[in-house]
């Protein structure tokens, strides 16, 4: 329940600052799955920019949210095997309908710095991910409009990955 657990967060900041966002930008989009929270509990959102770097995600992406209504999806099954599962993707693409997307299939290095500003920015469980987290950190507040909301999650390995070894 992680990713309704971070929009259910989003949503209580959003309140209590009174910011309505109609331009939503996410690095790391992943599957989708907080896109996809945020298209359900956000109605405000009217446009979502959204980067991820994996070939192999953002051809699943396609498939839950652009292709038919029942899915055929890869999976891994144990460690070398593969297996194919079917996914209702309707109930998905409809709760998302009223949203225009642009997505990308590049590392956030090789975005367009000038996408302009938005009103939401989220990068979840991605900058711990990323060689340069500094970096990232500036394209996520260069994208952040003034008076718009940026949310960093990091739910991984930060602290044994830079903390620990310090």
């Amino acid at each position: 329940d992680y990713h309704e657990r971070l929009v259910e967060f989003l949503v209580a900041a959003l309140n209590k600052s009174d910011v309505r966002p109609r331009r939503m930008f996410e690095v790391g989009a992943s599957l989708g799955r907080t896109f996809y929270e945020v298209c359900r509990k956000i109605k405000s959102v009217e446009t979502a920019t959204l980067i991820e770097p994996s070939q192999n995600l953002f051809s699943l992406f396609g498939k839950i949210f652009e292709g038919d209504d029942i899915g055929r999806l890869s999976i891994l099954k144990g460690n070398l095997d593969t297996d194919e599962v079917l996914l209702n993707t309707g109930p998905i693409k409809a709760a998302c309908s009223a949203v225009k997307v642009l997505r990308m299939n590049t590392p956030f290095q090789k975005t367009d710095q000038n996408l302009g500003k938005f009103d939401l920015v989220i990068c979840s469980n991605v900058i711990d991910q990323c060689a340069d987290h500094m970096q990232l950190a500036e394209l996520l507040k260069k994208s952040t409009a003034p008076g718009g909301l940026l949310l960093i999650s990091c739910s991984y390995q930060w602290n044994d990955k830079y903390i620990g070894n310090a």
